[in-house]
């Protein structure tokens, strides 16, 4: 996959799950991703929920948007506290507006639930955090991972390959609209607060709406999609 040289930011605490953390982290670096691990502080070591040691990179206070291609939310008991930091809080915004990369797994969710980002995307996670994902707006679903526009998520340790999976297809498919050549479905509709991206399915080559709110999309935008070489999917 085409993700040599992206970016992705990691965030940790304290009694974060420690395989949701490592597992991505090895697994994009073997892809050739550039990540960082940041904390409330630079350089200090964070144990996960079973005692294995992360030494953050840097301090998420110091984090820009900006230098990263995604960000990842890994589980465990450290999203309850980041979930407070109005600093994460930006970022995930930053991140979801700008159709990044926006990675939760297991209790993760909870910090893209604070951000109010998670409304009408299709998305999973912990059964433990299922009624706040719903009470969200999220349209939840039991699968090993979800992957709707720029949000991927997950359930659970076990899950792991294929929410990794799904992280490096997202990275692989974006680029930012500047790099985007002329005639190929990378374009942005910007509907409402919500957005709805129409994207090139990696899956099926077709155009898609993932959003319950506005499947009227699909006429207002016909014209323009169809100059780009856009089928007109279902979603």
């Amino acid at each position: 996959m085409p993700v040599e040289g992206k970016r992705v930011l990691i965030l940790v605490d304290h009694d974060y799950e420690d395989l949701e953390l490592w597992y991505p982290k090895l697994r994009l670096m073997e892809s050739g991703v550039q990540v960082t691990v940041a904390g409330q502080q630079a350089s200090e070591c964070y144990r996960g929920k079973h005692g294995y040691p992360c030494i953050a990179d840097a301090a998420i206070k110091e984090m820009n948007f900006a230098d990263f291609d995604g960000i990842l939310c890994p589980g465990g008991w450290m999203p309850d506290k980041l979930r407070r930091d109005p600093k994460v809080l930006s970022l995930i915004r930053e991140f979801a507006s700008g159709a990044k990369l926006v990675a939760a797994i297991c209790h993760g969710g909870w910090i893209l639930i604070s951000a109010g980002v998670y409304r009408d995307v299709r998305a999973t996670g912990s059964p433990g955090i299922k009624d706040d994902l719903l009470n969200a707006g999220v349209i939840f679903e039991d699968s090993s991972v979800v992957v709707d526009r720029n949000f991927v998520s997950s359930r659970k340790p076990s899950d792991l390959p294929d929410f990794c999976q799904g992280m490096l297809q997202v990275l692989a498919r974006w680029r930012p609209f500047r790099e985007a050549p002329a005639g190929v479905g990378y374009h942005l509709a910007r509907m409402s607060h919500n957005a709805v991206w129409w994207w090139r399915d990696f899956r099926v080559g077709n155009a898609y709406v993932r959003s319950r709110r506005d499947r009227s999309a699909r006429l207002n935008c016909k014209s323009s999609l169809t100059g780009c070489g856009f089928g007109l999917g279902g979603g």
